[in-house]
């Protein structure tokens, strides 16, 4: 499967989602479908506000949840999700002590998505940037 998708500047961390519906119910399964991963990663970290005003970075990649120490973006193309993590750029933000944290909660933020969703692994880029994926077996809970 070739495809691509824009993901948060700087993201220490991507993890990537098969998400296909119909046209029809396009938008309300999109919606619910990002209220479905907010909360799940708020349950995991609780620290992490949920942004009720969109942050944009860039073109296509929206911040949905932050914290002092990262904010976590997802973007979507043609079916093709990304989920991505980055230091936060506040100014008062430890970077070194922002980066251990990053490195301490994905891999929890990324069996929930293996586990809860159509979870991809990138397997690299063609010439024209366009990724391949394979589709992840879920990990054990």
């Amino acid at each position: 499967m070739g495809r691509s998708v824009s993901y948060l500047k700087d993201a220490l961390k991507i993890s990537y989602i098969n998400f296909e519906t119909e046209d029809a119910v396009y938008n309300e399964v999109w919606e619910d479908f990002k209220e479905e991963l907010i909360e799940s990663l708020i349950k995991i970290c609780p620290s992490l506000d949920k942004l009720h005003t969109p942050v944009w970075d860039g073109n296509e990649t929206r911040v949905i949840v932050e914290n002092s120490h990262c904010q976590i973006g997802i973007s979507e193309h043609y079916g093709l999700v990304s989920i991505s993590i980055r230091v936060h750029t506040d100014y008062r933000t430890n970077e070194n002590l922002a980066i251990n944290w990053i490195n301490q909660v994905w891999p929890k933020i990324d069996t929930m998505i293996t586990n809860n969703y159509q979870a991809l692994k990138k397997l690299g880029n063609f010439s024209n940037g366009e990724g391949v994926f394979e589709q992840i077996k879920p990990k054990n809970k």
